[in-house]
């Protein structure tokens, strides 16, 4: 049997296209991989002590380690990328790799972070101080989020607290602190499960939250223990709001605007075709019990 094959110029154009993409891509992918470059190098504190667990991470992306025991990293980045170094009670550093494969790193004590006041249950004290599970979100931390509520304001800033969301657009995320308990509350969506929120000191006090200033999360038995064991079992929330200042006078507002629409709505019968219908059912059925209209 004989085939005879004929190819039109278009078909030929076109593999001609393909071939030289394919040609072309291969030629890059040297030059791609030897933009990339293996960092490696030692994190230690100004009295050259390792740092162990620092965390190493490539500015903008999810590309990241932690230090050994003996504060050494190694990280495969871009040759242009920067290395963002960040140790708690020490401040972060910014460093450009600039195709460099040895970055050694000394981290400063941040004595403004180890000497911030923390409010907890029965009042404050110095982040130094403490010995509980406490995490305190800023306002700042969250002034450009635009969040809605409690849970969408702690969403991915807290360690151990964990946001879920309903699906129901007229009810607020839940969240939980350190695992699901057996204490909840369904009707208040803004509880989680069986978390206790506290504002300026009352308990599940209303609150808006243009006005909260900064979030503290009581995650362990140690800080929740003065509310109790049924109360704050699942852990508590202290909020606490902004206060007046002497100076200068500033005003601000916000206005939300929402509408509800039915997407479905069924076409409903007039009163004749009703009284039609009913007349039909009565007639099929003789003797039964029907409804009252």
């Amino acid at each position: 049997m004989e085939m005879n094959l004929t190819i039109s110029g278009k078909t030929r154009n076109f593999f001609r296209v393909f071939l030289m993409s394919l040609l072309l891509g291969i030629l890059m992918l040297p030059a791609e991989a030897q933009n990339r470059v293996t960092v490696s190098g030692r994190l230690t504190d100004t009295g050259q002590n390792p740092l162990i667990g620092a965390s190493v991470i490539e500015k903008g992306t999810t590309n990241g380690v932690t230090t050994d025991v003996d504060g050494r990293y190694s990280i495969s980045v871009d040759g242009n990328a920067t290395l963002d170094f960040s140790f708690i009670g020490y401040k972060a550093q910014s460093i450009a790799v600039m195709n460099r494969t040895q970055i050694d790193v000394v981290m400063e004590d941040d004595a403004m972070m180890i000497g911030e006041v923390v409010a907890i249950g029965y009042g404050s004290q110095r982040k130094e101080d403490l010995s509980m599970a406490v995490t305190t979100v800023k306002l700042d931390d969250v002034a450009k989020s635009r969040s809605q509520n409690l849970a969408t304001m702690l969403q991915g800033r807290m360690p151990g607290v964990t946001i879920q969301q309903t699906g129901d657009p007229m009810k607020p995320a839940s969240f939980s602190i350190r695992g699901r308990g057996s204490k909840g509350n369904d009707d208040d969506p803004t509880s989680g499960d069986g978390v206790l929120v506290v504002v300026d000191g009352v308990p599940n006090a209303p609150y808006m939250v243009e006005d909260v200033e900064s979030i503290t999360v009581l995650k362990d038995a140690a800080s929740a223990a003065i509310y109790g064991a049924s109360v704050g079992s699942s852990g508590v929330i202290l909020i606490t709001t902004k206060k007046a200042q002497s100076g200068q006078i500033r005003v601000s507002a916000n206005v939300s605007l929402g509408f509800e629409k039915v997407s479905n709505l069924p076409t409903m019968l007039t009163a004749e075709q009703f009284n039609s219908v009913w007349a039909k059912a009565v007639e099929s059925n003789p003797g039964s019990q029907l409804p009252s209209a």
